[in-house]
C-alpha cells in the first residue's frame, strides 16, 4: 500500500526514496518478516518485486548501514526508484 500510493502521488519521472532493514535470502524462509523491535526487514528480492508491482522502474538498491542499535550495526537496503 505505501508504495502504491508513492506512485499515484508521482508525476512520470518522480523518484521515490527509502530506506529498509536487510534480510539475509533464504530459501526456506519468508521474503520478509517482523522482527523482535518491531520492524519488518526485506529480502532485496521482495523489494524489487514490490517496486515493479507497482509499476516503479529503474530501480536502485544499494546495501549500507542505516543506523546503529544495542551496540551493533544494522544493515540495510537504500532503495531509489523511478515512476
Amino acid at each position: 500500500e505505501p508504495l502504491a500510493a508513492a506512485y499515484g502521488c508521482l508525476r512520470n519521472g518522480g523518484l521515490v526514496a527509502f530506506t529498509v532493514e536487510k534480510l539475509e535470502p533464504d530459501a526456506d524462509a519468508p521474503a520478509y518478516r517482523i522482527q523482535p523491535h518491531g520492524r519488518y526487514c526485506h529480502q532485496e528480492s521482495h523489494v524489487r518485486a514490490a517496486l515493479a508491482e507497482v509499476g516503479f522502474s529503474a530501480v536502485s538498491i544499494d546495501g549500507d548501514t542505516l543506523r546503529r542499535e544495542s551496540g551493533r550495526e544494522v544493515a540495510g537496503h537504500v532503495v531509489l526508484a523511478v515512476k
